[in-house]
């Protein structure tokens, strides 16, 4: 079981996908209070999904705590992507993975 965190997680249908493909706790991060509470509401079923304020920037979780970050519908909306992916190999173990697209 892999524990997965999503920035730009918006509404939370990513979230609720990759707890149905078997995750054993997705972590959703969003800068918009209002995708937050959309995700929320969207997973409220579920239990092991988790929804943070942060960004692609400095997403408040812990160093070599996640297995993948999913950066899907993002990048084409940053100005740093160093910055950006600097955050989401801290924040991933050793041997974990990255995943994006624009």
């Amino acid at each position: 079981m892999y524990r997965i965190s999503g920035f730009g997680c918006g509404g939370g249908i990513y979230t609720k996908a990759l707890i149905k493909m078997g995750a054993s706790h997705v972590v959703g991060v969003d800068s918009s209070d209002e995708m937050l509470k959309g995700a929320a509401n969207n997973c409220k079923n579920i239990q092991n999904a988790t929804f943070l304020k942060g960004d692609a920037y400095q997403s408040s979780l812990p160093a070599n705590d996640i297995d993948i970050v999913l950066e899907r519908a993002l990048i084409h909306h940053l100005n740093d992507l160093d910055a950006c992916f600097k955050e989401a190999y801290r924040i991933i173990k050793d041997g974990g993975v990255l995943t994006r697209s624009g």
